[in-house]
């Protein structure tokens, strides 16, 4: 209160409660007006208000709000005196001093009557204590109802004024206090404080306390009373959990190589209300104590080629450990043979070459490597194998072979097998055979020398290592071969010739040509002449024995022979001579020559048959192929 309030008679709280701090003097001063200052930062509304005060009575209640900018003076409040007749006059009816928190919305809470001998109808309003508005008093007939639900948990009580105005003017108010107590219900499930709890134990211990979780009920005495147990993850009962305050134990010792983590299923139930429950997880990590010895994942058999040179890093040793943590090995050789040729790192366990390696003098070595912890000792047998390299080329038996062989047709006929060795070992030893030049009208199996050809040629034989070709993997040999010609058969252009012809052409008609060739280079052995071998019935068909002209050599009948199938050979001048054949398939062509015939010409009919009656169905056959002649085919084959 800035100004008005000289005598200091008057008093207001924080929560702008308006109190008469003095007694009051109508005869000496009947209205004080004093300016009264809120500060917020909002908005603010300049405000007028009227209170009147009964000289009788030393509290005056008041309710100032403000909206708008901070730091704002704007509201005037009027005191003045009345007559105490003036003011309505309530009654209070309290249906409820304490509701249940599950009170439903609604229901009736008191109800408030007030009459006025200076202006009616009186207006009720809920002045304060209607924290959230949680309660509304209907504006007419001054019924307090409960408007939201109620928590206990949020809020215990409820001090409410209820305001009864007036319609003068200015209005004149009464207020009369309802308070309200809030009874709790067994309606909040416990919670734990986190869901998942992380949780350590070292291996080895005694059985200890090593973690605590906690579930929070947040009603009241009995209804918040919770107690612990463990549902899952304790199949083997080493943990055990204090069903009061929630500590977990351990019952026995642990061994984190056996199980290193344990996931806990903690249960928080109601003492009152077991269904009301809270689960949580508690991740027990076993921590580890070095008490377990290194061990080697593998038996160590290493291979290295002869020929590694001093630096090179051929394998490492590669040991583990089943515990955690900062246990450093360390690796060393233990061998009593002071020219062996590798050296192991201390820390990282690789094996170097640090002499030069040679299979011929030592194809293996075994050693002992030892490991060592901050706690432990281990040791184990390495074996190193050396591996030969191609360090030798192949050598044949003899550097010139002279080979005499005859012509022929054959294929796949050996004609030479040339033999190489190699002083290596293993793929090393492997030989493969080549041909220089490559482009001859031969080829030479690659394993075992087989030569093919026709021409007298000397070749280059070739013995080589699998790989690429160099000087420092081969050996070389000359093969000369002396190819001696034999006579080769004439060859006819086709294997089978087909041809047609009527049967009706005239002697001397053509009726196919056959060709052949004969390759031998001697000119005698290269001439040849044709002949019919066989198929030929009747003579009926003869060949030029130079051009190899088939003619007709007699009359044809296709109802005799409708098809020859001839074997034509081709003989040349050779010693021996040499005779090649070839089939050809004469199919002869039907010509209309032959007229239809009764097969019967007899019958029998019965005395006085009437005029048009059937007697016979003569029959008849023909051999003519025409399409609209009776279908008897005669196919016969000569």
């Amino acid at each position: 209160m800035q100004n008005g309030n000289n005598d200091d008679l008057f008093s207001i709280s924080p929560n702008g409660s308006f109190e008469v701090s003095h007694s009051l003097d109508r005869e000496k001063n009947s209205l004080y007006i004093i300016t009264v200052t809120a500060v917020d930062s909002g908005n603010y509304t300049d405000r007028h208000r009227f209170f009147n005060i009964n000289r009788d009575k030393l509290h005056i209640y008041g309710i100032v709000s403000f909206k708008g900018l901070p730091s704002l003076t704007g509201t005037l409040t009027f005191v003045r005196f009345q007559n105490s007749s003036d003011f309505p006059r309530l009654n209070v009816e309290i249906v409820h001093f304490s509701l249940s928190e599950d009170e439903p919305v609604g229901t009736l809470v008191a109800v408030i009557s007030a009459a006025s001998s200076r202006a009616e109808p009186i207006s009720f309003y809920l002045a304060s204590g209607n924290f959230e508005d949680v309660f509304l008093v209907e504006q007419t007939s001054g019924a307090v109802l409960l408007e939201k639900p109620l928590d206990y948990e949020n809020r215990k009580d409820f001090p409410l004024l209820v305001e009864a105005r007036d319609a003068g003017s200015p209005p004149f108010s009464s207020f009369a206090e309802v308070y309200l107590n809030i009874s709790d219900v067994n309606d909040n499930a416990p919670q734990f404080t986190q869901g998942e709890y992380q949780c350590n134990v070292f291996e080895n211990s005694p059985p200890s306390i090593f973690c605590d979780v906690l579930a929070v009920d947040a009603d009241s005495d009995i209804y918040g009373m919770v107690v612990y147990r463990i549902t899952e993850g304790n199949s083997e009962d080493i943990f055990s959990v204090d069903p009061e305050n929630g500590l977990l134990s351990t019952t026995s010792s642990l061994d984190r190589e056996h199980i290193a983590e344990f996931n806990l299923t903690i249960e928080a139930a109601e003492l009152e209300n077991p269904q009301n429950k809270d689960t949580t997880t508690v991740v027990v990590t076993v921590l580890d104590k070095n008490d377990n010895p290194p061990h080697f994942t593998q038996v160590f058999y290493i291979e290295v080629t002869e020929d590694i040179p001093p630096g090179h890093t051929v394998s490492q040793i590669t040991t583990s450990d089943d515990d955690t943590g900062a246990n450093t090995l360390t690796y060393s050789i233990v061998d009593e043979n002071e020219d062996l040729p590798f050296y192991i790192d201390l820390t990282t366990g690789f094996i170097t070459v640090v002499l030069p390696l040679d299979r011929e003098e030592h194809d293996h070595y075994v050693f002992k490597v030892v490991v060592n912890d901050s706690a432990w000792s281990v040791s184990t047998d390495v074996t190193v194998t050396i591996l030969d390299v191609n360090d030798n080329k192949p050598e044949f038996s003899h550097a010139f072979y002279n080979v005499v062989f005859p012509e022929t047709r054959d294929e796949e006929v050996l004609v030479l097998q040339v033999i190489a060795t190699d002083a290596d070992v293993g793929k090393n030893a492997e030989i493969l055979y080549l041909v220089e030049p490559s482009n001859v009208e031969f080829w030479v199996n690659s394993s075992t020398g087989e030569i093919y050809t026709k021409h007298r040629v000397i070749l280059k034989v070739l013995a080589k290592n699998a790989g690429v070709i160099t000087e420092m993997n081969t050996d070389e040999a000359l093969v000369h071969i002396n190819v001696i010609n034999t006579n080769d058969a004439p060859i006819f252009s086709s294997t089978r010739y087909l041809a047609n012809i009527s049967e009706d052409s005239s002697i001397g008609t053509s009726v196919v040509k056959v060709s052949a060739l004969d390759q031998d280079s001697f000119s005698d052995w290269s001439r040849f002449f044709f002949s019919i071998a066989s198929g030929n019935t009747e003579l009926s068909f003869t060949i030029d024995a130079s051009s190899g002209v088939v003619s007709v050599n007699s009359r044809l009948d296709r109802e005799l022979c409708s098809i020859y199938h001839l074997t034509i050979t081709a003989t040349d001048n050779g010693s021996p001579p040499a005779t090649g054949t070839t089939d050809v398939i004469v199919t002869i062509v039907d010509v209309n020559d032959n007229a239809p015939m009764l097969i019967s010409t007899l019958a029998e009919v019965k005395e006085n048959q009437p005029q048009g009656t059937i007697i016979k169905k003569l029959k008849k056959k023909t051999i003519i192929l025409f399409k609209d002649s009776i279908t008897i085919q005669w196919k016969k084959q000569c």
